[in-house]
């Protein structure tokens, strides 16, 4: 998935030079290394604390995903991942038995 995602953010073609296929999750960009949610008050203050955010390589891009969002609209093997028999017995060794996936 992340090679058929663009190059750079608001890019037209992948890291290959293809053009973008139709489709794509919604994706959230941010400086690499960073942490955007904390200390803000985003997602209802979920993330109180700002993480330490190290400087990034030069040789890095300027922004990265930082979020994919709606990839189980958009891949359809993202969602047979997600409700795998193995899968769903990690989730439910994590989370207990009752939960909703």
């Amino acid at each position: 998935m992340l090679d058929r995602t663009p190059a750079t953010q608001g890019g037209d073609v992948d890291c290959t030079g293809r053009r973008l296929a139709e489709g794509l999750p919604n994706l959230q960009w941010a400086q690499p290394l960073s942490d955007p949610w904390g200390g803000t008050k985003l997602l209802n203050g979920r993330h109180p604390v700002r993480m330490e955010e190290p400087v990034a390589s030069a040789k890095v891009r300027e922004k990265a995903i930082f979020l994919m969002v709606g990839i189980f609209e958009s891949m359809e093997s993202a969602l047979r991942l997600s409700a795998h028999p193995e899968m769903l017995h990690v989730a439910e060794s994590l989370n207990g038995p009752d939960f909703v996936p």
